[in-house]
């Protein structure tokens, strides 16, 4: 049995250093060359050409025969998930990185500190990871994290909440309110300041991050700066142009979606607000917003419904689109000059 799990375990490592060097040469190919290759396979939404480049590695990802994510048990799902750090381009040099434990709600909480420079009074960013809230950890997005710490000059906490089906989505906002809590009482020891904090995350970790500044106003705590809400899902409860749309991809697709939510609702109410910030009563108060948003994403209608009722509710918002990019392109910079 030993023998057998060694091999699989060495398959498995040379399929993935074989797949880092097709990623990796990928990358390298000049985008007018795929351009002009895929220019009869060019695929469209509302007017929009998907970037060549993502439309290649899907192409190629299609090829390869992977099983799809929801095909199979959260493990594996989780496993594949963290392979996805092959389609993204080496980070920028950090000055420090730091893994560490703090107290949750309900028990300990992982975080993991990036410091992109060491000076006193840097601005830090609160990173909460996608992944459905099924899959994704601190290693599915370390190098998204360490980008934003080195190219941003600023220091991440990346932050391990708790997952489905383990506990139900509703669980993980009580994880974010804890970190943000340890945040603000740590703040002199790590050389930060308070009026220099944003929150953010990407897919699920933006419905985090919009739910976190739900929560503070619930806690009477002082809101971030900033929040940063990278293609986020904002409403489990509503009924979406562009999840019909864009149901069968490009890498985000409707059949993962209701895997994620079948596995993290079970009888939840779809409308509570820690799940669906969209419906909460109000969201006048909370801090200002960088919504952006990927054009070839089912979600991409939600996520401008909450910013628009942002602005609408006197939240200043700035929204960025991405017409020709896919849902989760931060995971795609090393085959995606677009994305990067």
């Amino acid at each position: 049995m030993d023998l057998r799990s060694s091999r699989g375990s060495r398959l498995r490592a040379a399929r993935e250093r074989f797949e880092a060097t097709v990623a990796r040469t990928l990358g390298r190919v000049p985008a007018p060359v795929i351009e002009r290759m895929l220019a009869p396979l060019s695929v469209e939404h509302d007017g929009h050409r998907l970037d060549a480049q993502v439309q290649w590695a899907d192409l190629l990802r299609r090829a390869a025969r992977h099983r799809p994510l929801e095909q199979g048990s959260v493990a594996r799902a989780r496993r594949e998930y963290r392979r996805m750090r092959l389609l993204e381009r080496d980070p920028p040099a950090v000055a420090s990185v730091d893994d560490r434990e703090i107290e949750g709600h309900d028990g300990a909480i992982a975080i993991r500190l990036y410091h992109g420079q060491l000076e006193r009074d840097r601005p830090v960013l609160l990173y909460f990871h996608g992944g459905g809230g099924v899959i994704g950890d601190l290693e599915s997005h370390d190098v998204i994290c360490r980008s934003f710490a080195g190219r941003g000059r600023m220091s991440v906490i990346a932050v391990d909440y708790r997952l489905a089906p383990e506990v139900p989505y509703t669980h993980a906002p009580d994880d974010a309110v804890a970190a943000y809590r340890w945040l603000l009482s740590n703040l002199d020891a790590l050389g930060l300041r308070r009026d220099r904090i944003a929150v953010g995350g990407d897919s699920r970790g933006g419905n985090l991050a919009a739910v976190l500044c739900q929560q503070l106003q619930h806690h009477g705590l002082p809101q971030p700066r900033v929040q940063l809400l990278a293609y986020p899902n904002t409403d489990v409860a509503g009924s979406y142009r562009s999840r019909e749309a864009l149901a069968a991809g490009p890498w985000l697709t409707g059949a993962l979606i209701a895997w994620f939510e079948t596995h993290g609702l079970g009888s939840i109410d779809r409308s509570d607000p820690k799940a669906s910030p969209m419906r909460a009563a109000s969201l006048r108060g909370l801090a200002p917003a960088i919504v952006s948003l990927a054009g070839f994403d089912p979600l991409h209608d939600e996520g401008r419904a909450y910013a628009e009722r942002l602005r609408h509710e006197g939240v200043p918002t700035l929204l960025v689109e991405e017409p020709a990019l896919p849902h989760g392109y931060l995971q795609l910079t090393g085959v995606s000059r677009a994305a990067a």
